[in-house]
C-alpha cells in the first residue's frame, strides 16, 4: 500500500538487516490505510466509505489519536447479516451502520493486545462499553449483548493506533 515511493537500490545487506534505498520517504500509513489494502476486511472498507464524513470514517483516516479499532473480518459480516436477516449492508441506514462502526472503536489509546487484562471494560465511541476476556492463551471481546468475539490478527499498528482484525460483528 506504499506504492509512494520507488525502490532506488534494492537489497543492501546490513548488519542489522536489508536495506532498500527508496526516492522519498514512505509514511507510516493511518488504521484506515490498513483496512483499505486488506482483503480480509474488505467488508468493514466498504461500509466505511459510505458516509465518508462520519465520525468513525474521519477518525479512522486522519492522524487524530491515539486509538483502538476491531475490525470485523468479511465473513463476521455475513454472519451478522444473516443473524439479523437483513439482505445486505445496503439495506441498513446511515445512523445504524454508523452505531455499528463506532462501537468498534475506542477513542482513548493505543491498546496492544499483550496490554489487555482479563475483564477489562473498554468504552467506545458509541457510549457503551466492550469487555476483554483473557482465555487460556486466546483473547475475546464481549460486546454488551454477550456476544464473544475472537482476536482473528492483533496489534496492526498505524500512525493513529492500532487495529485488532475479529471474527464478529460487535453489536451495541
Amino acid at each position: 500500500f506504499n506504492n509512494a515511493s520507488k525502490i532506488i537500490t534494492p537489497n543492501q545487506d546490513d548488519r542489522n538487516g536489508t536495506l532498500h534505498d527508496v526516492e522519498k520517504v514512505i509514511s507510516i500509513p493511518t488504521i484506515y490505510d490498513h483496512i483499505k489494502n486488506n482483503h480480509n476486511i474488505l467488508t468493514l472498507r466498504n461500509a466505511l466509505i459510505r458516509d465518508m464524513a462520519s465520525p468513525t470514517f474521519l477518525t479512522l483516516s486522519q492522524n487524530a489519536g491515539p486509538i483502538t479499532f476491531f475490525a470485523p473480518r468479511n465473513e463476521a459480516f455475513t454472519a451478522f447479516l444473516a443473524e439479523f436477516n437483513i439482505a445486505s449492508l445496503d439495506v441498513v441506514s446511515d445512523s445504524a451502520l454508523e452505531q455499528i462502526l463506532s462501537y468498534h472503536l475506542v477513542p482513548t489509546g493505543n491498546l496492544l493486545s499483550t496490554s489487555f487484562t482479563n475483564n477489562q471494560v473498554l468504552n467506545t465511541q458509541e457510549g457503551q462499553s466492550l469487555v476483554v476476556t483473557l482465555t487460556g492463551g486466546g483473547k475475546k471481546i464481549t460486546d454488551v449483548n454477550d456476544r464473544a468475539s475472537n482476536l482473528f490478527f492483533s496489534d496492526i499498528q498505524g500512525s493513529n493506533g492500532v487495529l485488532h482484525v475479529v471474527d464478529q460483528v460487535l453489536k451495541p
